[in-house]
């Protein structure tokens, strides 16, 4: 083993606590390094395209791996989508009809259940036992369902100024709908007109994570400002943090639950329960209260726990298994 692969491998099993460090360390150092304010503005403006830039590659990257003939559509499907649809649009029009903290804890919930399925989903289902075709339809359902339902609800939690509703909708979409189903086409596109490119790209099999290692300090990176912005006391970091670690328990409980009666607990847990934070934050940052951001930085810290745990409990079962 090389000492990149070494590095490597180390990055890999510690992604987690390095991207928390990484991601505040630099937005303090930015912050308080006496930066001019136009180094502020050029590096805002850098972010705001680079962030869905590097979420439109990743999610490209992994849909070059499933085929047109790998979708099925499952029962369970549904009922998870059912989930994610009534969940998030009750906890929306509850932060329509209340202020204060109570609206954002709300906005945050929205967020966690509205977020769709992590990418990286498959490879944790297919560790713990689970099957990456059926969890790759609902990585591909779920960002077809945001793209749906973000710009519905929105508008209406925060309207701007002189715009109606339907025109808001329709800037939302626009700029939604290409970054969660734009990488679907293009990936089937490559797949059935360029075969050998399409070859080429499914054996770079660690450019995803090389994205993702990027994208994820960032995105913690982004959602540290947005604390250091929003004057949040400590009542309110608190509600978005119970917020935020509820949505995440109930989500993977819903899932476990649905998948119990069609026999896919493991899947249709990891299908429900493992989100994109970083899209949770960009459409929090970008379109909501910025405060609502600090929920996806919170995600992420506690969904990528439970997974751990869940990958240490197989882990132990495999090997009482092996020993008897």
């Amino acid at each position: 083993m090389t000492h990149f692969d070494k590095i490597l491998q180390f990055v890999k099993n510690w992604t987690l606590p390095i991207a928390i460090l990484v991601g505040f360390n630099a937005y303090i150092i930015f912050h308080y390094g006496g930066f001019s304010p136009d180094a502020h503005v050029a590096v805002n403006a850098v972010v705001a395209v680079l962030q869905p830039v590097l979420i439109f590659i990743m999610l490209f990257l992994t849909f070059c791996n499933v085929a047109v003939s790998d979708l099925r559509l499952q029962k369970w499907h549904i009922w998870l989508l059912l989930i994610q649809i009534i969940v998030s649009s009750v906890f929306a029009c509850i932060a329509l009809y209340i202020g204060g903290d109570w609206k954002v804890f709300a906005e945050a919930a929205f967020c966690c259940f509205v977020c769709p399925t992590a990418t990286a989903a498959g490879i944790i289902t297919y560790k713990l036992g689970g099957s990456i075709p059926k969890c790759s339809t609902y990585v591909i359902l779920s960002n077809l369902m945001a793209a749906i339902v973000i710009p519905l609800f929105v508008p209406l939690l925060n309207p701007a100024e002189q715009s109606t509703f339907l025109s808001m909708f329709l800037s939302l979409t626009s700029k939604m709908f290409p970054l969660l189903i734009g990488p679907l086409f293009l990936a089937w596109i490559v797949r059935y007109t360029m075969p050998k490119f399409h070859k080429w790209l499914l054996q770079q099999n660690d450019w995803a994570f090389y994205i993702w290692i990027v994208l994820l300090p960032l995105a913690i990176a982004i959602a540290t400002k947005a604390f250091f912005h929003s004057d949040v006391t400590l009542i309110t970091f608190i509600g978005i943090a119970v917020a935020t670690l509820l949505s995440c328990i109930a989500q993977f409980w819903f899932g476990w639950k649905v998948g119990d009666f069609y026999d896919e607990r493991v899947t249709a847990g990891q299908a429900l329960g493992q989100k994109n934070t970083a899209y949770i934050i960009w459409v929090a940052y970008t379109f909501l209260a910025p405060i609502n951001a600090i929920a996806g930085g919170l995600y992420c810290v506690f969904h990528n726990n439970l997974n751990s745990l869940q990958l240490y409990l197989k882990k132990r079962a495999d090997k009482k298994n092996h020993l008897k």
